[in-house]
């Protein structure tokens, strides 16, 4: 019957799985990785700091597991009304300090001249004061402050830049404290330190222990201004960047990029230095409305764009050697690294800092049909693939190898491309299609089934090449999403969205969907 055929057509087209990364929340099911810092602008069109915690595990269990404790008992727990479980912690009776910190092994790295902040969830119990302090190693011994939770009274330590207590109800209180760090090196990431009560305490005292205690969780060390708390258990947490554009503010979507490198120092308002160079393709990027001279008697002066958040950008190749910047008027969140298009900003202070390649996968695949199926991502590219980086893949269905796998990508030209491996046997589109306009969002089509695969972006087909008459892979089991399996092929821009169908589209399906 004509309505039954109407329901079934609707059905098919519902997509099986769709990843939408332009909301606020990150999708469920997807697992992302990244080993460093990175930034992003939030929704307010602010240069942040991505979401991270460096303080692992962020909750206390009856154990201690992963903390090295001194003079301390544990006790019950509570849940916070964030979620959080907090830990009863009890001074012990004997004389001395009494503190718990990150278990040697599980020391992460600070950056001197950045700013860091420590929070916790701290509920009083018998005992109402609290000390949070950042590590003295990287800190000084005033990276300190002293929170009494029940009156909302805190007392900071010198170096402490700013603080806060705020209510999060049922008596649980989240105190806070941010300083910059004063030297580089790997350090444990805080210290919670019991006082007496005394609000007025120094960093560490000792004293004769009463059994008090109070409830303590959430706990996070996080680059930059108070964060949401992200927990952990066996490592830091690198979050996902959803990013916005700082202009419209309007979301962009998830960002994934190849690791590069600033070789600038104290980058976020940069004063003239030299750097050493090689000969290849170098961008140049910044902020602000002043310039930079370049010692290259080609290149000259690079004039600002205009005022934040306009970014100046200049790609170039110079001479090996010493490179000088010469900087006129205000130059801010300035960034040399080497590639032909500039990535997303990376602080540096006294030294050049890196940003880690980023990955976003599934092994979870219910969803997969491995005889047909059609997905379509939306994304939005930075650059063009160069240097090490073979393509830039959207997306990748494999069984964790190149040997069978389903995915299209971007490739040096810019072009659209669509390849299927199966048994090592790779079959490549034609990549007919002119390489898009870097900037605007593109949407890229692929449908799989033996002797029909097919391939499409924004709405045009690719006619054709020897995709079509590929074998399907058998084994799939990853998703890769804006990279690779073996994460050498980041995407180097947004992906907004994934939609994953279980059945082959026909020709003008495929077109209409990419449209």
């Amino acid at each position: 019957m004509p309505g039954n055929r109407f329901f079934t057509l609707l059905a098919n087209d519902c997509p099986a799985l769709q990843y939408v990364f332009t909301a606020e929340a990150f999708p469920n099911g997807l697992t992302f990785s990244r080993s460093s810092y990175a930034t992003m602008f939030d929704s307010a069109g602010q240069l942040v700091w991505a979401p991270e915690n460096l303080f692992y595990p962020s909750t206390i269990d009856a154990s201690g597991t992963g903390l090295t404790k001194n003079n301390l008992v544990l006790g019950s727990s509570m849940t916070s009304p964030s979620g959080a479980v907090l830990r009863m912690v009890s001074d012990g009776t004997a004389s001395g300090s009494h503190y718990f910190y990150m278990v040697d092994g599980h020391e992460v790295p600070f950056k001197g001249g950045a700013p860091y902040t420590l929070s916790a969830e701290i509920r009083a119990d018998t005992a109402r004061v609290i000390q949070l302090s950042l590590p003295a190693g990287r800190f000084g011994t005033n990276a300190y402050v002293n929170f009494d939770v029940t009156t909302g009274q805190y007392v900071s330590g010198s170096s402490v830049t700013s603080a806060g207590i705020i209510p999060l109800g049922s008596g649980v209180y989240r105190c806070w404290l941010s300083a910059p760090a004063t030297s580089t090196g790997v350090v444990a990431a805080a210290a919670i330190i019991l006082v007496n009560n005394n609000i007025n305490s120094s960093r560490l005292p000792g004293y004769a222990g009463t059994g008090s205690g109070l409830y303590i969780g959430a706990i996070q060390t996080n680059p930059g201004a108070l964060q949401e708390y992200h927990a952990t258990t066996t490592a830091p947490f690198y979050g996902p960047r959803l990013d916005y554009d700082p202009a419209t503010l309007q979301p962009r979507g998830l960002l994934i990029e190849e690791s590069r490198t600033n070789i600038l120092l104290n980058s976020s308002s940069l004063a003239t230095q030299s750097v050493t160079v090689s000969a290849i393709p170098y961008t140049l990027s910044f902020y602000g409305t002043g310039s930079v001279t370049l010692s290259e008697t080609s290149t000259g002066i690079i004039n600002s764009s205009g005022a934040f958040p306009t970014r100046t950008t200049y790609t170039f190749t110079p001479s090996a050697g010493t490179l000088t910047l010469t900087v006129s008027g205000s130059v801010q969140y300035a960034q040399l690294e080497a590639g032909n298009f500039a990535t997303s900003y990376i602080p540096t202070y006294a030294s050049t800092a890196a940003r880690a390649v980023e990955n976003l996968y599934t092994t979870n695949l219910p969803w997969f049909n491995p005889l047909e199926g059609t997905f379509v991502s939306s994304v939005t590219q930075r650059g063009s693939p160069s240097g090490s980086i073979p393509a830039s893949r959207t997306v990748c269905f494999s069984d964790g190898t190149s040997n069978n796998s389903i995915e299209h990508a971007f490739l040096p030209s810019g072009a659209h491309s669509a390849a299927i491996a199966a048994g090592g046997t790779i079959s490549l589109s034609s990549s007919s299609i002119a390489a898009p306009v870097l900037g605007p969002t593109v949407k890229q089509g692929t449908a799989y089934k033996t002797g029909q695969n097919k391939t499409a972006m924004n709405g045009i087909l690719d006619g054709g090449g020897y995709l079509s008459s590929s074998s399907i892979p058998s084994g799939i089991n990853r998703l890769n999403l804006a990279n690779s399996a073996d994460g050498l092929s980041p995407l180097s821009g947004w992906i907004k969205s994934f939609k994953y169908w279980n059945r082959a589209f026909s020709a003008a399906e495929l077109q209409k969907e990419t449209t």
